[in-house]
Protein backbone atom coordinates (compact mmCIF):
# COMPACT_ATOMS: atom_id res chain seq x y z
CA UNK A 1 0.00 0.00 0.00
CA UNK A 2 1.30 3.42 -0.89
CA UNK A 3 0.24 6.37 1.18
CA UNK A 4 0.61 9.81 -0.26
CA UNK A 5 0.51 12.87 1.92
CA UNK A 6 -0.09 16.27 0.40
CA UNK A 7 0.35 19.53 2.24
CA UNK A 8 -2.86 21.48 2.45
CA UNK A 9 -2.87 24.85 0.79
CA UNK A 10 -3.20 27.37 3.56
CA UNK A 11 -3.41 31.11 3.79
CA UNK A 12 -1.66 30.94 7.16
CA UNK A 13 2.11 30.64 6.92
CA UNK A 14 4.11 28.28 9.11
CA UNK A 15 6.00 31.24 10.53
CA UNK A 16 2.82 32.50 12.23
CA UNK A 17 3.42 29.89 14.94
CA UNK A 18 6.05 30.82 17.49
CA UNK A 19 8.01 27.96 19.03
CA UNK A 20 8.57 30.12 22.12
CA UNK A 21 4.84 29.88 22.80
CA UNK A 22 4.99 26.06 22.99
CA UNK A 23 4.47 24.60 26.44
CA UNK A 24 7.59 23.13 28.08
CA UNK A 25 6.28 19.58 28.38
CA UNK A 26 4.83 17.50 25.57
CA UNK A 27 2.31 16.15 28.08
CA UNK A 28 0.85 19.65 28.35
CA UNK A 29 0.65 20.37 24.61
CA UNK A 30 -2.65 21.89 23.62
CA UNK A 31 -4.56 23.14 20.61
CA UNK A 32 -1.86 25.68 19.64
CA UNK A 33 0.87 23.04 19.47
CA UNK A 34 -1.40 20.57 17.66
CA UNK A 35 -2.15 23.12 14.97
CA UNK A 36 1.44 24.30 14.64
CA UNK A 37 2.84 20.76 14.37
CA UNK A 38 -0.13 19.46 12.36
CA UNK A 39 -0.66 16.57 14.78
CA UNK A 40 -3.59 15.20 16.75
CA UNK A 41 -2.94 14.42 20.42
CA UNK A 42 -5.08 11.64 21.87
CA UNK A 43 -4.83 10.76 25.57
CA UNK A 44 -4.77 7.05 26.38
CA UNK A 45 -4.59 5.22 29.68
CA UNK A 46 -2.55 2.24 28.53
CA UNK A 47 0.65 1.83 26.58
CA UNK A 48 -0.91 -1.19 24.86
CA UNK A 49 -3.26 1.12 22.95
CA UNK A 50 -0.18 2.78 21.46
CA UNK A 51 2.28 -0.08 21.01
CA UNK A 52 0.04 -3.14 21.17
CA UNK A 53 0.63 -6.10 23.48
CA UNK A 54 4.27 -6.55 24.43
CA UNK A 55 5.74 -9.88 25.36
CA UNK A 56 9.09 -10.01 27.12
CA UNK A 57 10.96 -13.21 27.84
CA UNK A 58 12.61 -12.80 31.21
CA UNK A 59 15.78 -14.69 31.95
CA UNK A 60 15.39 -17.49 34.50
CA UNK A 61 17.27 -15.56 37.17
CA UNK A 62 14.66 -12.75 37.00
CA UNK A 63 11.49 -14.85 36.89
CA UNK A 64 10.86 -14.32 40.62
CA UNK A 65 10.77 -10.54 40.05
CA UNK A 66 7.75 -10.76 37.75
CA UNK A 67 4.74 -9.77 39.84
CA UNK A 68 1.71 -9.90 37.51
CA UNK A 69 -0.81 -9.48 40.35
CA UNK A 70 0.64 -6.11 41.32
CA UNK A 71 -1.17 -3.24 39.71
CA UNK A 72 -0.62 0.48 40.28
CA UNK A 73 -2.79 0.62 43.42
CA UNK A 74 -1.07 -2.37 45.04
CA UNK A 75 2.34 -0.82 44.42
CA UNK A 76 1.21 2.44 46.05
CA UNK A 77 -0.04 0.66 49.16
CA UNK A 78 2.72 -1.98 49.38
CA UNK A 79 3.92 -2.88 52.89
CA UNK A 80 6.57 -5.63 53.09
CA UNK A 81 5.14 -6.92 56.38
CA UNK A 82 1.92 -7.90 54.58
CA UNK A 83 3.83 -10.17 52.17
CA UNK A 84 5.97 -12.50 54.31
CA UNK A 85 6.51 -14.92 51.41
CA UNK A 86 8.21 -12.30 49.23
CA UNK A 87 11.99 -12.35 48.95
CA UNK A 88 14.11 -9.40 50.07
CA UNK A 89 14.71 -8.53 46.40
CA UNK A 90 10.98 -8.42 45.66
CA UNK A 91 10.28 -6.23 48.71
CA UNK A 92 13.13 -3.88 47.83
CA UNK A 93 11.95 -3.57 44.22
CA UNK A 94 8.36 -2.82 45.23
CA UNK A 95 9.41 -0.38 47.95
CA UNK A 96 11.64 1.57 45.56
CA UNK A 97 8.95 1.50 42.89
CA UNK A 98 6.38 2.74 45.40
CA UNK A 99 8.50 5.74 46.37
CA UNK A 100 9.39 6.47 42.75
CA UNK A 101 5.72 6.50 41.73
CA UNK A 102 4.85 8.78 44.66
CA UNK A 103 7.40 11.43 43.65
Amino acid sequence: MIVEMKRKASTESTSSYEVDRFKNQTSSFGKYEEEALKIKIVEVASYEKIFGPISIDLPDYLQHMELPDFDYDKVLTFKPSEYPDFTDAQCLLLTKLKYRVQT
